[in-house]
Parts: structure tokens; C-alpha cells; sequence
């Protein structure tokens, strides 16, 4: 059995398939800095399951990799694969001049949407993983890596801002477009700051290319709270997806 890991700086986050089975539902657990917690819940959650390879994609430091690293030997005796970036796997091309300088997490996100478009009428995905920071990530249906953008998250943006101001103290979301009071001006205004940034993405993309439509992938932890917008919206084709660092990480295995 396979065992595939995305450790992002707020959660972490798994799922187990074997060769030619369907894999099992993304678990998702807030780990607090604290991993032999979070991997203890992880091993709960397999219960018997024989584990053969497990493979990382990893983002949260030495201390993340040094905790499954010992966790994976004592558990299972299974040596972890810390994967990187690439330069490119099959027909997609990392866009860094330095790949391995790219989030490993960004890269399988990448290797995730580009499979998922091969099937569709897309000649190119934006692929938005929106945590605790959100990424953006331009990738063409021939495998090209255009690059991408970084922009704080939704819970980091109103942190920052109560942390920055002496008169804002509270943030909560509201139904209605515009903000009824400062609290929820400020959770709407981090809200309008992604979708705006991905309505950008979208509009320059369309611009380089010249025409065909794009299809915009939406994973991570604020992709749910992103979702509305883009709802009956006729212009942009859209799909949401539980993690598309795991599924990156299947597709690497698999190809």
C-alpha cells in the first residue's frame, strides 16, 4: 500500500491507494507545529494497513521531515521519499531557473492540474492552492509552466491586519458583497484580495495566449470559501478538489 503525505504549514494531510486501486479519501488533520501528534493521528486512522512506500511532499521544515522520517521507520520500517521539485516530469516544464526552487507542493499541484486538464476542452489551468499562503500557478495543456504568484492567505491577510492596527480588532465574514461594519470589511477585503487576484491570473493568461478557455483548479483549505464567486459564472470553467498535492503525488508515481 502506498502512503502519500502533503505536510503544509498549517495542516497535514494524507491518503493511502494501492497500485491499481482508486485512492482513499484525503484525511486532514491541524498539526500545531506538533508532528508526532498529528502522524500518531495519521497511524490511528490506518489502523492494520500494511504500508510499502511513503511518499512527502513537504513544506513545513527540518523538523516536519526529521518527525516522519523517524515516525515512517518505527511504523511501518519504510524509508519516507522526500520529494522536490523538478525540472520537469513527462511533458511538464518547471518554469524556475532554479526548479528546486520552487514549493514542492506548487510543483505536484502543477503535475496535478495539467493531468486533470489533458481530458477537457482547456488549453490551460490555473492552478490556485489557497492556505495559509495562496499560489498561483499558470500551466499550459502542451506541459509549459508559465510560473505563478504568492499571496497571503485568508486567515493570514485579517491576522496581519488586526496585528498592524490599533482600531481593528475583529474580523468575520458576511453574506453581503460590501462590509456592514469594520469587522466584516476586513474579512470581505481579504476575500475580494484573492478572488482578485485570481480574476487577474485569469484575464493575463487569456491575454498571453490568445483565446481558448482556461479552466481554474481550487484546492486547499479556503477553496470551498472561494467557490461562490465562481458559480454561474458562464466565463470561467472551475473545479474544486480536496488536494491537488496529493493527487501530484499520485500522478508522479504513476507516470
Amino acid at each position: 500500500m502506498n502512503l502519500f503525505i502533503d505536510i503544509g504549514n498549517t495542516s497535514l494531510h494524507w491518503r493511502k491507494s494501492a497500485a491499481l486501486e482508486t485512492a482513499s479519501p484525503t484525511i486532514s488533520v491541524r498539526h500545531n507545529k506538533d508532528f508526532p501528534a498529528a502522524l500518531d493521528i495519521l497511524a490511528a486512522s490506518l489502523g492494520q494497513v500494511r504500508i510499502g512506500r511513503v511518499l512527502v511532499a513537504n513544506v513545513a521544515g527540518n523538523a516536519a521531515k526529521e518527525a516522519v522520517y523517524a515516525w515512517s521507520l518505527d511504523t511501518y520500517s519504510v524509508k519516507p521519499l522526500f520529494l522536490q521539485s523538478q525540472n520537469s516530469h513527462n511533458s511538464v516544464v518547471n518554469a524556475y531557473a532554479e526548479p528546486h526552487r520552487l514549493g514542492v507542493d506548487r510543483w505536484f499541484a502543477v503535475l496535478a492540474g495539467h493531468n486533470l486538464i489533458q481530458s477537457s476542452q482547456a488549453v490551460a489551468a490555473i492552478v490556485v492552492d489557497a492556505g495559509t499562503a495562496m499560489t498561483i500557478d499558470a500551466v499550459l495543456q502542451d506541459g509549459t509552466h508559465l510560473g505563478g504568484n504568492i499571496i497571503a492567505g485568508l486567515e493570514l491577510q485579517q491576522r496581519t491586519l488586526l496585528k498592524s492596527t490599533s482600531d481593528i480588532n475583529d474580523s468575520h465574514g458576511e453574506e453581503s458583497v460590501w462590509g456592514l461594519d469594520t469587522s466584516s470589511a476586513v474579512a470581505n477585503g481579504a476575500s475580494f484580495a484573492l478572488l482578485g487576484a485570481i480574476s487577474l491570473a485569469a484575464e493575463q493568461l487569456q491575454e498571453q495566449i490568445g483565446g481558448g478557455r482556461i479552466h481554474i483548479l481550487l484546492t486547499g483549505g479556503d477553496a470551498e470559501t472561494l467557490e461562490p464567486y465562481f458559480i454561474g459564472r458562464e466565463d470561467i470553467d472551475f473545479s474544486v478538489h480536496s488536494n491537488l498535492v496529493l493527487d501530484g503525488l499520485e500522478v508522479f508515481l504513476k507516470q
